[in-house]
């Protein structure tokens, strides 16, 4: 206890307790510590960059997609196939030079452009009432945390599906396909 005279009248001020019956009593705290937040900084990175390739994936799912609604109309000479390929192309050169996100190439599959199963126009019902093609893309990838930690999974499959809806089909000849040159979900 130290008398302080400070203000008006003498002052108690109490002085922090002493660990010297306690040597590395403070060593060990910093040690705990040290160790939780250096395992929530790692647990932060590896979640950074698991987000930032499940967001590389749906922009990659938008591009190959965004080319299935528009490539008739951008490349008219070329079949559906090709078109395919070229959605393919146009999601994998959303990566840009690298094609790979964090060292690992994705897998993208194109789905067929497909008759929308939740169209509700039928074949005869005018001109106007051409059942709708929706080009579907899938982007997948495996990610692979640098640092794995131990009850955790090694690797964590992402995947992102982007459709829209094919804005012009000039393969398409009522007289000759009357179910809008889309192919069945089913087959």
């Amino acid at each position: 206890m130290v008398l302080s005279s400070e203000g008006p009248g003498p002052r108690v001020v109490q002085q922090p307790p002493s660990h010297a019956g306690h040597p590395g009593q403070a060593l060990v705290e910093l040690a705990v510590i040290a160790s939780f937040l250096l395992l929530l900084i790692l647990a932060l990175f590896e979640f950074g960059r698991a987000f930032t390739a499940w967001v590389q994936l749906g922009n990659m799912a938008r591009a190959g997609a965004q080319y299935g609604s528009m490539g008739a109309f951008l490349s008219p000479s070329d079949d559906v196939d090709a078109i395919e390929q070229k959605m393919i192309d146009a999601a994998m050169d959303e990566l840009g030079s690298d094609p790979t996100i964090w060292g690992e190439q994705p897998a993208v599959t194109v789905s067929k452009i497909v008759k929308d199963p939740d169209s509700t126009a039928e074949p005869g019902m005018g001109t106007e009432a051409v059942p709708e093609c929706i080009a579907i893309v899938q982007v997948e990838y495996v990610f692979r945390p640098i640092f794995p930690v131990p009850g955790l999974p090694d690797a964590v499959r992402l995947a992102r599906t982007a459709q829209m809806r094919v804005q012009f089909r000039p393969w398409y000849d009522p007289t000759v396909d009357p179910t809008g040159g889309c192919e069945d979900v089913e087959s």
